[in-house]
């Protein structure tokens, strides 16, 4: 199957772009349809790229991946004493997983009770992950120049200041959302 958004070639059961990460779930629905002998006349690629690349930007997705308010986020986290971190690093673990197609990763859920039950342990090895799996996904964009952001999470992690971390992972995602 080739990708609406960037024409790239992806096996037929995939469900995101692995050149663009475009969801391509609604093109799998579109040729399930097609094949059907009742089918309705298609459409011009052109048209359906550009109807793609408008509701990807209505909607502030790009690749999958949803742009999200750093302020309202780290405002939540505080009012709800914590527990809205939670679901700020499975957001944050889904997107980075969704992007990279890194099968073999856990689920946000499990990666949330690892860095529970390790009393946090855990959660230093996931921001090292995470960073150094959005370094590779700017590369494959073209937009990394190597950085080491992996080493940088780790430290600030250590220092006690891991909400920069999910600020600073989210202002890459938000990045990667808008198509910068």
């Amino acid at each position: 199957m080739f990708c609406p958004n960037c024409g790239a070639q992806n096996p037929d059961d995939v469900k995101f772009c692995a050149s663009c990460g475009a969801d391509l779930s609604k093109t799998q629905q579109a040729d399930d349809f097609a094949q059907q002998p009742q089918q309705a006349p298609q459409t011009d690629y052109n048209y359906n790229n550009n109807y793609n690349n408008n509701y990807n930007q209505n909607m502030g997705m790009m690749g999958g991946v949803t742009e999200r308010n750093i302020a309202v986020y780290i405002i939540l986290s505080f009012v709800t004493c914590g527990i809205f971190f939670y679901y700020w690093l499975y957001c944050l673990h889904e997107d980075v997983k969704r992007l990279s197609g890194d099968t073999n990763a856990p689920s946000g859920g499990i990666t949330i009770l690892l860095c529970i039950v390790t009393c946090g342990i855990y959660t230093l090895y996931w921001m090292y992950k995470q960073g150094t799996s959005i370094d590779a996904i700017n590369q494959a964009r073209g937009k990394g120049s190597g950085n080491n952001s992996g080493v940088l999470y780790l430290i600030l992690a250590i220092l006690g200041v891991g909400i920069v971390n999910y600020c600073l992972m989210q202002n890459e995602l938000n990045k990667i959302a808008r198509g910068q």
